[in-house]
């Protein structure tokens, strides 16, 4: 019990309450099998649970990474990064709940761009006055993501232009398997174009802040031994700017460690999924709240926990060039939206008189729209090259004006 308590007091405040959540797990077994009749307490405590859960989900992810080269590594953590997410709009699926799915992918790409961006923002202002980030970096982001909810709003747009009389089920289908595939082999074009044909512009801030610095500390140890640089102490062009880390050997038992610490924890959020989609409909009666609201902000922000902590971490280090790529939102964009897509052909099948069940397509709600429109909007807006607090505050506000929208929604 000695040695327990001194490894919570070791870690980090962010794994400390990551550790006490976890303490939700268990209780949300409990309510399920002895509480059935109290949706609103499974509904809690599931959502609760999930946030520790995916928070070890995504450091088993890390460490499995490492003996997977740099490739493979990357997928990896590229497919399980928002394992949540995924898992969550399948078990929906199975319930019948299209509606809830397309909110919550939309609302996910919604709390991405302003909440995780903003809050990463906020504080790296409040810490740095201002901090800057590749401009180039910054325009090429805003053009993909730009490109993608162009890709996976047209078919709703086409569908306001020209009415549903024209725009069928079955034409507007079509069209959101067309936008699906476009999605994905973007998503594809852009893991190439990051890991292989333009990986510098990733890497160009880190190089020019670790420059920086390391020039900064030459200059103060002249100043304090009382003599100018030489050539000699100051760092050359051809001086390796990042030093690289000597490759992690196998080791096979912490592998197989790692290994069935993520198998466990996908495990249990695929339970606690499975609680949460089963007393959805029995807490928002029980609550008082929109479906919508739920699906569109109450959902992603608990699924991106984890990311919004490692937003802020990075901020705080002055690594803010690691918060505007968007690679959740890219993910949940080009990955989980056309699988989620996909898997809905296998699970609503055909009834004996030729009828399909209604299945998922990308035909949103005009207000979803309207509110992904104007979050990435404003996003790019912003990332200009600096930032500063001011800019995380609109960003948090015109995000608490969207779930303000959402709440007062009725369905």
């Amino acid at each position: 019990m000695d040695s327990l308590i001194n490894y919570v007091r070791s870690t980090s405040l962010r794994n400390r309450i990551f550790f006490g959540l976890s303490i939700f797990c268990p209780l949300a077994f409990i309510s399920k099998y002895s509480f059935s009749n109290n949706p609103t307490l499974i509904f809690c405590t599931a959502i609760l649970a999930i946030v520790p859960l995916a928070a070890f989900a995504t450091e088993a992810t890390e460490s499995v990474a490492q003996y997977c080269g740099n490739f493979f590594g990357g997928f990896l953590n590229s497919g399980l990064g928002n394992v949540a997410e995924l898992i969550f709009t399948i078990v929906a699926l199975r319930k019948g709940l299209i509606n809830v799915v397309k909110a919550s992918i939309l609302g996910a790409v919604t709390s991405n761009v302003c909440v995780g961006v903003g809050l990463a923002l906020f504080f790296g202002g409040l810490r740095f006055k201002e901090q800057t980030f590749g401009e180039k970096l910054a325009g090429i982001n805003a053009a993909s993501l730009t490109c993608l909810i162009i890709v996976i709003l047209c078919p709703s747009a086409l569908k306001i232009s020209l009415g549903s009389d024209v725009m069928t089920s079955k034409i507007m289908r079509r069209f959101s398997y067309v936008s699906a595939l476009i999605l994905f082999i973007l998503g594809i074009l852009n893991i190439i174009f990051a890991w292989k044909t333009h990986s510098y512009l990733y890497t160009a801030d880190i190089k020019r802040k670790t420059e920086t610095k390391r020039r900064a500390q030459t200059a103060l140890s002249m100043m304090a031994l009382d003599r100018s640089p030489s050539p000699l102490h100051s760092p050359s062009n051809h001086e390796s700017i990042i030093e690289i880390e000597p490759k992690k050997p196998v080791q096979f038992y912490l592998l197989i460690k790692d290994i069935s610490s993520l198998i466990l924890t996908t495990i249990l959020i695929v339970c606690l999924c499975q609680f949460i989609v089963d007393s959805l409909e029995g807490a928002i009666e029980q609550l008082h709240i929109s479906s919508s609201f739920t699906a569109a902000i109450i959902l992603p922000l608990v699924s991106a926990i984890i990311e919004f902590t490692t937003c802020i971490s990075c901020a705080l280090k002055n690594k803010i060039e690691l918060t505007v790529t968007q690679n959740s939102t890219s993910q949940i964009l080009c990955f989980i939206a056309p699988i989620t897509l996909a898997a809905s052909n296998f699970i609503f099948y055909k009834e004996s008189n030729d009828e399909t069940n209604i299945g998922l397509d990308f035909d949103f709600k005009p207000y979803d729209l309207i509110s992904t429109i104007f979050s990435v909007a404003i996003c790019n807006s912003v990332l200009n090259g600096n930032s500063n607090w001011m800019q995380g505050i609109q960003l948090l506000l015109a995000y608490g004006t969207i779930a303000t929208g959402f709440f007062y929604m009725p369905f």
